[in-house]
């Protein structure tokens, strides 16, 4: 989980700091790479919570928690990447930047409910044995 997370951490700074140069590969439009660059180092800050939530999710699968997993995920894109995405544009009239900051939102909320699970049973462990 570590080296998932500095991997993350690494590509979360190279897409900041890379991120015209990543939008000029795609498009020959300068507002577009401006807009794109913009929102790619808005993303390079939620990598660390991206990887984390991905490698979570993924034990949970393997052990067999199938169910926990799909709550998370429904939960998440339901409720804060969809919901506060449409609150956030429709009703109180944020712009471009507010739907990427609802992603991460997501990415950071699920990363923490699939961690959650850890760190209780690792201090109810922590209880157990004193």
């Amino acid at each position: 989980m570590v080296l998932t997370v500095a991997v993350m951490v690494l590509s979360g700074i190279l897409l900041y700091f890379g991120s015209t140069l990543l939008m000029r590969l795609f498009t020959p439009s300068e507002r577009a790479v401006e807009l794109g660059s913009a929102m790619l180092k808005i993303v390079a800050f939620s990598e660390p919570f991206f990887g984390l939530m991905v490698v979570l999710e993924g034990i949970f699968y393997g052990l067999g928690r199938t169910g926990y997993a799909f709550f998370v995920e429904t939960a998440g894109m339901w409720a804060v990447r969809i919901l506060f995405t449409f609150l956030c544009v429709r009703v109180w009239g944020l712009g471009l930047n507010a739907v990427w900051y609802c992603m991460i939102a997501d990415n950071i909320c699920k990363a923490l409910l699939f961690a959650l699970p850890f760190f209780i049973k690792k201090k109810r462990r922590s209880l157990l044995t004193v």
